[in-house]
């Protein structure tokens, strides 16, 4: 989706459900190398099924996360 939007550098998704097949992949390959990303409070961060990992599959690397409404 934002795959080489080199400027991008804040996301807010407020997605509560991930577990549909490659529905993140690749998505935030290329994009800046700081910013923001807004999250689902309820979508955790993670490694699990379920959860939001960090890097091109997820939350760019070197972003900061936080959680929408804070």
């Amino acid at each position: 989706m934002f795959n080489d939007c080199k400027k991008l550098d804040n996301i807010t998704m407020l997605a509560t459900d991930i577990s549909a097949p490659n529905c993140l992949n690749v998505w935030v390959s290329g994009v800046a190398s700081t910013g923001t990303f807004t999250k689902a409070a309820s979508l955790e961060q993670g490694t699990e099924s379920g959860q939001i990992p960090t890097g091109i599959y997820g939350i760019p690397e070197g972003w900061t996360v936080k959680n929408y409404g804070e």
